[in-house]
């Protein structure tokens, strides 16, 4: 079985979206890098590149290298699939 896509949350300190995203991963015991956008300026300006010029978070990135999935703000339903596209194993 292939490995998962690595997975990078980009957040903001005092985001709640950013908030319940986290929560949700590791209630699913999903690995990922959190980088905070309040205290990285090459970070904000990426999700801003990303996101037409707005610091939307959280901004998910799937992936390493030259192939990467981004999802922004995502519903929980779309974080469910995003997970399950990048290679994560869920309980259904």
């Amino acid at each position: 079985m292939p490995q998962p896509l690595p997975l990078t949350l980009y957040g903001a300190d005092d985001c709640d979206d950013t908030e319940h995203t986290r929560d949700r991963l590791r209630a699913g015991r999903i690995p990922f890098r959190e980088i905070s956008i309040d205290h990285d300026p090459a970070a904000e300006q990426f999700v801003r590149f990303i996101n037409n010029g707005y610091r939307s978070t959280p901004t998910l990135v799937f992936g390493a290298g030259s192939w990467k999935l981004v999802l922004t703000e995502p519903t929980a339903e779309q974080l469910v699939q995003a997970l399950r596209q990048a290679g994560y194993v869920l309980p259904d």
